[in-house]
């Protein structure tokens, strides 16, 4: 079976897209497809029609024509398999509630194009793919593009959380001098009434424009001021109360045992905020502990050879909490990064053990014939080698299942309401891994409930009032201690203000049985040192109420 061109055309042979898989001229191909309007009779029923050369294998998609030219001696039964896939697949990649029409066609050109290379290759030939398969090799998930995001959105909330803080603080900043100002306005009349020295005005004036170089330092019985000494201009942040003195002690600006009462009863009335840089140092938020905990979890552990290996797994996972799975899959990538150019082109030995349940999937400059045939992973061109300095992913693997038992962690969440409060007890189990790390699990609470109070936990616990979550953390969870809980009382809320529960964590324990036996060079088979590290983590866990 050798397939020349999968195109698409409208009813009048105008060509929408087209895709070569053999080297051939651009004139021959459009050669061939004007030709193929004239060779069409919509009187017979066959999807097939032959030249001297080439055979025609089309089918009617609405107001369009899928055309797979072939040679003559290609199977006309597989290529016909072919034409129907390629069929199924075009509606998948046009844009939502489109129509099948030429405007949709050419909005999602590329994707389609990558889509016909996904089932058939470089050379003419068909791979054994279905749609399904299709959709998941076209995906092109990137782990280092979804970090890279987190971190972006992470560093916005940052940024909106500061401008608002800062707001705040203006605001509060403001009012507290407004309450100053009439304190000092306050004592300056008393002490105006009693010694006649100084008027609320002159007081106030001295604290709204300290940029005439006057202060007041001392006060006789009769309101003598002192203006040789200078000081700097007041602010929020140190003003001082002023006091009112009898008996030749004046006003001061020093502090003193009433000023600090004066302070701390604004502080006790909440008129006092702390200062921005204050609020800095009091710690990081929730948010960015994750990015930092994210960050651990992706860097490695081991020494890095110059030639070096990670197989990856992504887990995706939705259930409910009577522990119904909804979907379950595995997402596996064996990425390769070489940092020595000398060691670019080699052959990588592999191990595969039981994957008879996974589907794999080499990457397109792979020798597929080698890997079929003994499991090793070199290009099809040696001479170009490996990217360096760039992590490449020369391996994919995938397995969906709906089996409990295969789920790394167990976690069963039961919110029991009464007419006073609710008590919401979650545990979790290990089940198919035998090791996790750094274990978040956060659980959402009503934004109008109170702080949840805890009646007991395993781990570490904490409560985000502004994101309205429970952050359960556990440190490891293995063989020793499979099992754990937490339990807290809220206000009263339905079971559904509790779900869904996030679940994250990172293990070097991963469902594909694969390993590396041996590195060795294209061109003298010599034997590289390489190194070699497994991570497991979460894309998304989900439990759901229902």
């Amino acid at each position: 079976m050798t397939i020349i061109s999968i195109s698409i055309l409208n009813r009048s042979g105008k060509v929408l897209l087209s895709r070569q898989f053999v080297e051939i001229s651009r004139i021959r191909i459009e050669s061939l497809l004007s030709a193929f309007p004239r060779l069409v009779n919509s009187s017979k029923q066959h999807t097939y029609v032959e030249t001297e050369s080439v055979r025609y294998l089309y089918q009617p998609l609405e107001s369009l024509y899928v055309v797979i030219i072939t040679t003559r001696g290609s199977n006309v039964v597989e290529d016909l398999e072919t034409l129907r896939l390629i069929r199924k697949l075009i509606p998948e990649y046009l844009p939502l509630y489109a129509s099948l029409d030429e405007e949709s066609i050419l909005e999602a050109a590329f994707e389609l194009i990558a889509a016909f290379d996904e089932v058939v290759d470089w050379g003419g030939l068909r791979e054994n793919v279905d749609v399904q398969q299709v959709n998941v090799l076209t995906e092109m998930f990137s782990h280092e593009e979804k970090l890279a995001n987190m971190i972006k959105e992470s560093k916005m909330m940052e940024a909106k959380e500061v401008a608002k803080r800062r707001a705040e603080s203006l605001s509060r900043e403001k009012s507290e001098r407004e309450k100053l100002n009439k304190l000092g306005s306050d004592f300056g009349r008393l002490q105006g009434r009693s010694f006649g020295g100084i008027s609320a005005e002159s007081y106030q004036a001295s604290m709204t424009m300290p940029e005439t170089g006057f202060t007041f330092t001392g006060m006789s019985n009769y309101g003598n001021l002192d203006s040789k000494t200078s000081q700097p201009p007041m602010t929020v942040e140190n003003s001082k109360v002023v006091s009112a003195g009898i008996g030749g002690k004046g006003l001061s600006l020093a502090g003193s045992r009433k000023q600090d009462a004066v302070l701390e009863a604004l502080r006790k009335e909440g008129e006092l905020m702390t200062s921005p840089a204050a609020q800095s140092k009091m710690g990081s938020t929730s948010e960015e502990k994750q990015i930092r905990n994210l960050k651990t979890k992706v860097k490695s552990t081991i020494s890095q050879e110059s030639v070096h290996f990670v197989a990856q797994e992504d887990i995706v996972l939705e259930m409910n909490r009577d522990g119904v799975i909804h979907s379950f899959e595995i997402k596996g990538n064996l990425i390769l990064k070489v940092s020595d150019s000398t060691k670019a082109s080699v052959r990588i030995h592999t191990r595969l053990g039981d994957m008879q349940a996974f589907q794999v999937r080499t990457h397109p400059n792979i020798d597929k014939n080698l890997w079929t045939s003994s499991q090793v992973l070199g290009l099809r061109d040696a001479s170009r080698g490996f990217p360096v300095g760039s992590p490449l992913s020369i391996l994919r693997w995938r397995l969906t299942s709906s089996e409990e038992r295969m789920i790394p962690l167990s976690i069963n969440c039961w919110p029991a309401e009464s007419s006073t409060e609710t008590v919401v007890i979650i545990e979790y189990e290990l089940v198919a891994i035998r090791e996790l790390e750094n274990v978040f699990i956060h659980i959402p609470v009503p934004k109008s409930a109170s702080t949840p109070k805890l009646r007991g936990a395993d781990g570490e616990y904490s409560f985000n009032s502004r994101l309205g979550v429970v952050e359960w953390k556990v440190s490891i969870i293995d063989k020793n201690k499979p099992q754990g809980s937490l339990e807290f009382v809220t206000e009263p809320a339905p079971a559904t203000s509790f779900f869904p529960v996030e679940v994250s964590f990172v293990s070097n324990e991963i469902y594909g049985d694969i390993g590396i036996e041996s590195v060795r060079g294209y061109s003298d088979d010599s034997e590289y040192k390489f190194s070699f590290e497994k991570l497991l983590t979460t894309e998304r866990y989900s439990i759901v109420h229902d």
